[in-house]
């Protein structure tokens, strides 16, 4: 069996609790435009079963694209005010991280943008233990599409069998068991309800991690 060196991690859900931020942030000024019915089972079809987002939820609410961009201009701010006030790194992360770097390689790769991720991790001192961070920026497609994991392991130089995959949502789950790579699902309370089933393995935190990879 090929040695795993190289653990790749998304971020959103699993290091920086920003999902229920979006959501707090998304519902307020859909309110404000009007749209009284969206849910969380709304927010978790968009941002965690397909790669539509907020935009993609939007159109199919009938808005033009000058709507959307003034939405995103007032999320944005209020994401960020959230953000600001809140203590948003997931318990456990920075210590689990800094034990497996002194045995594995990390890379994180995300689906939001270069600013988005380098807001929500403020100052916790974990940006910094990646070798490799890979986002939307970096891609011509997000999740559940596999290009990210293709082109993080290609820069790596690493291959699927020397790799796993650190994923919270079904559609982080189907990008990682598209590149060919065992996929740990960390059970997260915005994908409560959702199938993560497809993962090889289940953890209810990130805490658990450093025994499963001592074990495989």
């Amino acid at each position: 069996m090929t040695k795993i060196t190289h653990i790749f991690f998304d971020n959103d859900g699993i290091l920086v609790d920003t999902e229920g931020l979006f959501f707090e942030a998304n519902s307020q000024v859909f309110s404000e435009m009007g749209i009284t019915d969206h849910t969380l089972s709304d927010f978790q079809h968009y941002t965690q079963l397909s790669n539509t987002g907020s935009i993609g939820y939007l159109k199919g609410k009938g808005f033009d694209d000058e709507a959307i961009k003034a939405f995103k201009v007032k999320r944005n701010q209020i994401w960020k005010e959230l953000v600001l006030s809140r203590d948003i790194l997931i318990k456990g992360v920075k210590p689990t991280l800094e034990k497996l770097k002194r045995l594995y390689s990390l890379t994180m790769v995300t689906s939001v943008g270069r600013s988005y991720y380098e807001f929500a991790h403020k100052d916790y001192g974990v940006l910094s233990l990646f070798d490799l961070i890979l986002c939307a920026d970096d891609c011509k497609v997000i999740k559940p599409d596999p290009e990210a994991y293709f082109t993080a392991m290609k820069k790596m130089n690493v291959s699927a069998s020397q790799s796993i995959i650190i994923e919270d949502s079904p559609r982080g789950i189907a990008a990682g068991k598209a590149a060919g790579v065992k996929v740990v699902a960390i059970k997260n309370p915005f994908c409560e309800g959702l199938d993560i089933s497809k993962a090889d393995y289940i953890l209810n935190s990130i805490e658990d991690l450093p025994t499963l990879l001592k074990n495989l």
